[in-house]
Formats: C-alpha cells, sequence, structure tokens
C-alpha cells in the first residue's frame, strides 16, 4: 500500500510533532477550540513551519488517518486467510492497537473523518484484499459489512472498550450467522 515515495525526515518528524501536539491538546480541550499557534506552540514548532506542512487543523487529521489507513490495508493484505471471522479479528486487533486515537477522535466527534477516508479505501480493499474476480455484488458486500465492523467500533468505544478484539470477532460472526 505504500507509495514508494520518500518523504525528507525533517518534513515528517515536523508532521509529526505537529500531529502529537494536536492530539495532546485534543485531550485537554476540543478540536474545534484549538488555534494552529497552540499546536505550533505544544509542538514547539513555528507556525510558518505548522504552513508549510499544512493549511488547517483538519490537515493534521487527514494526515494521521492516511497513515492508519494504510497500516490497515497493509494489514490485511498480510492476512493468508480472509474469512469473516479472521478479517473481524484483524480489525478489532487493529483498533485495540490504535485504541487511544480512536477515544480521542470519538471524544472530540470526529470519528466520521476516519470513517469518509476508510470508505475512499473499500474498492481498493476489495480489489487488492479479494481480487478482480469478486462478484459485482460484492462492492455492495464489502460497505455493508464495514458499516457494521463501524458501528460495533463505536458502541465498543462507547462501552470502554472492555472487550477484547477475540470477543467482538466472535460477536461480529455471530451476528452475521444470524442472517444466514
Amino acid at each position: 500500500m505504500t507509495d514508494g515515495a520518500k518523504e525528507n525526515p525533517s518534513k515528517t518528524q515536523s508532521k509529526e510533532w505537529f500531529a502529537q501536539s494536536l492530539l495532546t491538546l485534543m485531550q485537554i480541550k476540543p478540536f474545534y477550540s484549538i488555534s494552529i499557534t497552540e499546536i505550533a506552540e505544544q509542538a514547539q514548532l513555528a507556525r510558518r513551519t505548522f504552513y508549510r506542512h499544512f493549511n488547517v487543523q483538519t490537515d493534521i487529521l487527514e494526515y494521521l488517518i492516511q497513515k492508519l489507513c494504510v497500516k490497515y490495508i497493509d494489514l490485511l493484505l498480510e492476512q493468508s486467510d480472509l474469512s469473516f471471522s479472521n478479517i473481524a479479528l484483524v480489525f478489532f486487533n487493529f483498533c485495540e492497537a490504535n485504541k487511544d486515537f480512536l477515544f480521542i477522535m470519538h471524544k472530540n466527534d470526529l470519528l466520521f473523518y476516519l470513517l469518509q477516508k476508510f470508505n475512499q479505501y473499500l474498492p481498493e480493499i476489495q480489489l487488492r484484499v479479494l481480487g478482480s474476480k469478486s462478484l459485482a455484488e460484492d462492492r455492495y458486500s464489502i460497505y455493508f459489512s464495514a458499516g457494521g465492523f463501524w458501528n460495533l467500533l463505536i458502541k465498543w468505544l462507547d462501552d470502554g472498550a472492555q472487550e477484547s478484539p477475540l470477543k467482538m470477532a466472535k460477536i461480529a460472526g455471530s451476528i452475521i450467522h444470524h442472517f444466514d
């Protein structure tokens, strides 16, 4: 999934510092009340450096979400078992590994950014994971499945992420089998 283009290491480091600063600030105040000046100060970088990498605060979210989606797709591509139960397990293991970020996004009512980006990747996921031989109706089933996973994720976060990834995968599987 990686595009092969290497970014300047100092540019990457600055982006990461801005991203971590935003996440730190989002833990103590709402996203929409965080200024670019605050992000730059938290990152201990100049405001003009922010504008070399981003235009607005939501660009940082886009950067973080893009990285997350790429990691998830790469993880899916590593799987030899593409059964529903294994994909559910991979999904919830990934959510568990990134739950701090997910909690911050949920707390700030920003999970929709993640869903929008993820949905943009669904055709690529279908092609790369399921292959070009998948049926035309698979394009609908992958969106259907993604919506189910999405709502389970939100409920899991609402409940404090208490259930293990294995338990969540079993719940997803039992729901799907309920409709067979």
